[in-house]
């Protein structure tokens, strides 16, 4: 997708070249401190181990400096994970404002699954202080996620909540984060998520939408995928096993 060392490339997709008109542009605005700046260092702390800079110059619109290094690199130079996220980090950092609508691509794409969590938190959290969220995904993690955040929200679990904090299976979004609003933009009320399966046949593709309430959503294709997995193991550990007939 890049033209040259420093900039990226006009596509045929008009999407994608508002895009790139977007990522190429951040320069014009890096001075400006957007109200989530701190949810971007949460992705830098936990996903990039590094930060995302603005060159200052048009054409020159991205680096990437990771913490072990002097210099920062290039995006042709960085992982694909940072690719991935760099502009929706820039956009977090100096352009998000509340009523916006973001559509994302498969997020889970080149992110390990903790990286995955992490980044779910921070769309939850944005989603609470009034940002909306489109996404798609092939990822079995990211729906995992959001159960496990509407699970959370109830009154039991909230009360012990400091306890999943102690225990690491929570973190502060930022810096002495107060651990009951840290409860409050991580608890997800079911009724304010929608998912959408997509399933295709021979000759359409058909919609529907996934049930969920206090517990989370089944996803049934996913479902699918993992019974036919188990059942697959549970076939070869057979066959291994079989006496050899006499």
């Amino acid at each position: 997708m890049y033209a040259s060392d420093s900039s990226f490339s006009q596509l045929e997709n008009p999407a994608i070249n508002r895009y790139i008109d977007f990522i190429n542009g951040i320069p014009k605005v890096q001075s400006v401190k957007s109200k989530f700046y701190k949810y971007a260092e949460y992705l830098e702390k936990y996903i990039l181990n590094g930060e995302v800079l603005c060159a200052g110059e048009i054409g020159q619109a991205i680096r990437y400096k990771d913490n072990l290094s002097i210099h920062p690199l290039q995006m042709k130079e960085s992982s694909s994970s940072v690719r991935e996220l760099a502009g929706f980090i820039s956009y977090i950092k100096h352009i998000a404002k509340k009523g916006d609508l973001v559509f994302f691509d498969e997020p889970e794409l080149s992110l390990h699954p903790d990286a995955i969590r992490h980044l779910l938190r921070v769309i939850v959290a944005m989603k609470k202080e009034g940002i909306k969220f489109f996404i798609i995904t092939h990822s079995d993690y990211i729906i995992k996620e959001i159960n496990n955040l509407i699970y959370m929200n109830n009154e039991k679990i909230s009360l012990k909540f400091s306890e999943l904090v102690e225990r690491g299976f929570v973190n502060r979004l930022y810096e002495d984060q107060d651990i009951t609003e840290l409860n409050e933009l991580l608890s997800l009320d079911y009724s304010t998520v929608n998912i959408y399966t997509f399933e295709r046949s021979e000759n359409q593709v058909s919609v529907s939408q996934s049930y969920g309430d206090n517990e989370g959503f089944m996803e049934s294709q996913f479902n699918k995928v993992l019974v036919s997995l188990n059942n697959f193991e549970d076939a070869l550990h057979d066959i291994k096993n079989e006496k050899k007939s006499d």
